[in-house]
């Protein structure tokens, strides 16, 4: 499973240029001008294309989990990555809570999020977003029937929602104005390359000259995590051209439970992104009403 599970990602990066360049847009145009000037940057960037118990029964659990622990020391950061893909794919559902800062140029925004996915094509999000220049709420949701979003500025008193084509158009609406927490985890969870490419981390790093290396564990919260990075040169990716910036990204992945609990781009043009996720339940077997946005 570990050897065959992951396929390079071809331009593994581009598309994730047009979600933090549109991250300066203002959070008071619409829901479709938002995503008509997403999808306008797609032209020159496609980054991420082509993630009581008895002592006897607990002393078990233990001794299992720790041998399991004692065998992914030994993994290659391929095999770390690769693990991790599959783990998503046999998801049937994830949830999470967690928090999303970008930083930059003088400036730092914070973003608060909790999510809900479940297959085939039910998910919620909701952010709240503070830091200038793009305080704004919002949530991207479907409940298996259409897929809708809407964001407003602090100071606007209503949003309405708007029914957008599909989910990637809802995804890659909201990534500029929730930092990027729709497209990170969303992107592991569903399988469609029309969702992988707004934002799948275990792709770029998948993928081929993304020079990946293992990094020494940390721990994210109370969860022990691999620690993979990336290095990639913008140079390799034709859209680009000659630049000489460069990303370096870095993923935590659980031990345990072989699930993203951080990730981290540092780009060297000055900007820093980064994502923390704690709550995570999966496999909760969610009903319809549960994805529902009043």
């Amino acid at each position: 499973v570990l050897v065959n599970s992951v396929q390079a990602a071809p331009t593994a990066l581009v598309t994730k240029v047009s979600v933090i360049a549109a991250k300066g847009a203002a959070t008071t145009t619409s829901i479709a001008a938002l995503v008509k000037g997403t999808l306008n940057a797609m032209t020159w960037s496609k980054i991420k294309s082509t993630i009581g118990i008895s002592a006897g029964i607990l002393t078990a659990t233990c001794a299992v989990t720790i041998i399991a622990i004692s065998q992914a020391d030994k993994w290659t950061p391929q095999e770390i990555v690769q693990q991790s893909q599959a783990t998503y794919a046999a998801l049937s559902s994830y949830s999470d809570a967690g928090t999303a800062t970008a930083s930059g140029h003088g400036i730092t925004t914070t973003t608060t999020f909790k999510m809900r996915l479940q297959r085939p094509n039910f998910y919620r999000i909701d952010w709240s977003k503070t830091g200038a220049p793009g305080t704004n709420q919002g949530s991207v949701w479907s409940v298996g029937n259409g897929d809708y979003l809407q964001s407003k500025a602090i100071w606007e008193k209503i949003a309405k929602p708007e029914k957008v084509d599909d989910m990637s158009i809802a995804f890659s609406g909201a990534a500029a104005v929730s930092d990027s927490a729709s497209t990170g985890i969303p992107a592991e969870f569903f399988k469609t390359v029309a969702i992988r490419r707004w934002g799948s981390d275990l792709d770029v790093a998948a993928s081929v000259g993304s020079q990946l290396k293992k990094e020494g564990d940390e721990k994210v919260g109370n969860d022990v995590c691999h620690v993979v990075s990336t290095v990639l040169k913008l140079s390799t990716v034709p859209e680009f051209g000659k630049s000489s910036a460069t990303i370096t990204t870095m993923i935590w992945i659980g031990k345990r439970d072989h699930l993203i609990h951080k990730t981290k781009e540092d780009w060297s043009t000055g900007s820093i992104f980064t994502q923390i996720h704690e709550n995570i339940v999966v496999n909760q077997n969610f009903s319809p009403t549960d994805f529902v946005v009043e």
